[in-house]
């Protein structure tokens, strides 16, 4: 019993921080928002899932598992790619390359 208030929890929780989010922060305006907002929609579906699972009290198709749970790890692997491309970004900014230009002719 108590695993299905957990679940409903979760969902309840995940639903109000997604309205939050778009009412107060605009997301959409950068990729790490995009990200972020991406990663909350993917942990609502899986929630979403499992409380849907709860309240038929049986399990759904295993293909409906197969789509949900590849949305959540392409939406984790956004955020991956997300991170580390923006920090390289950042990185390569602060540290301009040390080798010199080959195509300078002083060299």
């Amino acid at each position: 019993m108590m695993t299905g208030i957990l679940i409903f929890t979760i969902f309840t929780l995940t639903i109000a921080v997604l309205g939050g989010y778009t009412i107060v922060a605009p997301w959409w305006r950068t990729r790490a928002g995009k990200a972020y907002f991406i990663l909350f929609c993917s942990l609502a579906l899986l929630a979403g899932f499992f409380l849907v699972e709860a309240l038929v009290g049986g399990e759904l198709d295993e293909w409906v598992k197969d789509v949900v749970l590849t949305l959540v790890a392409a939406a984790i692997a956004w955020n991956l790619y997300t991170i580390i491309s923006k920090q390289l970004y950042y990185w390569r900014r602060e540290h301009p390359t040390a080798r010199p230009d080959l195509t300078d002719p002083q060299i």
